[in-house]
């Protein structure tokens, strides 16, 4: 008998207007910039081979917008969830990343799972977020080949999660560059599994336009 098996393309959001002036997105709306919609476009041209057969975005408009340039490629029924968004970051949405620092709140908010500040999300709860959303993604959609665009923090937090190293112990840091793809298997019998971290090299041709790794 046949094992189950589903492959999840995972891509970060192209570069959006709040990448570019170095300031912490969160659930903060940016829009993409000129080079975000190429890389899109880059990014479309290469995901048309893999067959891919569902479209998820999350609803914000950097990552929304990054979807549906995708789309053009692959003319799926496009849909959203919010539990694909980024992590909110609170009170430190839509400030200059370097103002964020001065905060004395601002490095245990990025490095204390548990710590939060007003109107933000903990790491943990962000874990638990995507743990939650991919096993419910396995039991509830029926295609093999999902495409997933979501935000930097969700991707960060993703690793861990497929490797089954706790949050709490996980001290790594994954920069995902924009319109990057990683690839997460699923296997009946076995769980998730880490096939392919941040390919970016559909994006050389737009130059040395990577990486932006802030929330």
């Amino acid at each position: 008998m046949k094992q189950l098996m589903k492959t999840f393309y995972f891509v970060r959001h192209g570069q959006s207007q709040g990448n570019l002036d170095k300031v912490m997105c969160g659930r903060f709306n940016t829009t993409l910039t000129e080079l975000g919609r190429k890389q899109a476009n880059a990014c479309g041209e290469y995901l048309s081979t893999k067959g891919i057969q569902a479209l998820i975005s999350s609803d914000l408009v950097r990552a929304s917008e990054t979807a549906q340039i995708i789309n053009k490629h692959l003319n799926l029924d496009l849909k959203f969830d919010s539990r694909l968004q980024e992590r909110a970051c609170g009170i430190f949405e839509g400030v200059a990343f370097e103002d964020a620092k001065q905060n004395d709140a601002f490095d245990k908010f990025m490095n204390n799972s548990q710590f939060n500040v007003e109107g933000g999300e903990t790491i943990s709860a962000l874990y638990e977020r995507i743990s939650y959303f991919m096993h419910d993604l396995v039991k509830t959609n029926s295609f093999e080949r999902i495409l997933l665009v979501s935000h930097g923090g969700v991707l960060w937090t993703l690793v861990p999660f497929v490797l089954g190293v706790p949050i709490d112990d996980y001290e790594g840091y994954i920069g995902m560059d924009n319109c990057s793809v990683t690839e997460v298997v699923w296997e009946e019998g076995r769980g998730f599994v880490l096939s392919r971290l941040n390919i970016a090299n559909h994006l050389d041709s737009l130059g040395d336009s990577r990486p932006s790794w802030h929330f």
